[in-house]
């Protein structure tokens, strides 16, 4: 990675800052930022974040074995990570830095743009010329759009969102774009018989809401439902369409067999 820092490009973050990035942006900012991006993601789809935030640290060697990752390339990754001051390695342990854990509670972001919008950026230039069409033969990756922004609600909103429903007293709670549905999961889940839906217009995020129910074992209270919720509000659904979206609401209300 680029180590030149000079001093015009030094960022000084103020303590009140509230999300304007500091510029410009310097050249190997920007450089390393883009490498350490992918490094993050990387690291996460291998599992390897949560297995260090559960356990501290990982024996880099155990960890391939069982992942069935490449020990070598593994390491190497892990050896990028601790440039960027993410990862301690010492004596094949990897422990994750207070930056690094930092990094890793906000992992979101980097799932968001690194897994579901690389081949949009990539394609950039061709869109703008009008030689691909976003949404014709270029695509954003909808599930790691959803995963993402699932990661961030839960290490940045929920405590906000509990405070909110604490002092609301109900029985059923709708999730309107709610992406792979763990936050209609959680709250759910943190109150006796209350049931939820959850409408999303993806496909493929529709797809891991059933796993997030699924594993949070809450099939019978939760359901995902792949919906444009525009088209619920406005009513340019059909009624068959409409139906069954109430069928459904009303198996969620109604005591399970």
């Amino acid at each position: 990675m680029n180590g030149t820092h000079t001093a015009q490009t030094v960022s000084r973050w103020p303590q009140d800052w509230k999300g304007s990035a500091a510029t410009p942006i310097g050249v190997d900012e920007a450089f390393n930022g883009y490498l350490a991006a992918q490094i993050v993601f990387s690291l996460d789809r291998l599992g390897l974040l949560d297995r260090l935030l559960e356990l501290g640290e990982v024996d880099v060697r155990e960890f391939a074995a069982r992942s069935g990752a490449d020990h070598r390339m593994l390491h190497e990754l892990l050896r990028a990570a601790q440039t960027c001051g993410y990862v301690a390695m010492r004596e094949g342990l990897a422990v994750l830095t207070t930056a690094g854990r930092e990094m890793a509670r906000v992992r979101g972001y980097f799932t968001w743009a690194v897994g579901g919008y690389t081949e949009l950026f990539a394609n950039a230039a061709d869109i703008a010329t009008g030689k691909r069409r976003f949404n014709h033969d270029v695509f954003r990756n909808e599930a790691m759009v959803a995963l993402g922004s699932a990661q961030n609600d839960q290490a940045q909103l929920a405590g906000t969102l509990d405070s909110v429903l604490a002092d609301l007293d109900f029985t059923t709670i709708a999730d309107l774009g709610s992406g792979i549905s763990a936050r209609v999961c959680r709250v759910a889940a943190s109150r006796e018989g209350v049931r939820g839906v959850g409408l999303d217009v993806s496909a493929s995020a529709n797809r891991l809401a059933q796993e997030t129910i699924r594993q949070a074992g809450l099939d019978g209270r939760v359901r995902a439902m792949q919906r444009d919720v525009l088209d619920l509000v406005s009513g340019r659904e059909d009624d068959a369409v409409l139906h069954r979206s109430e069928e459904h609401t009303s198996e969620l209300q109604s005591p399970c067999n």
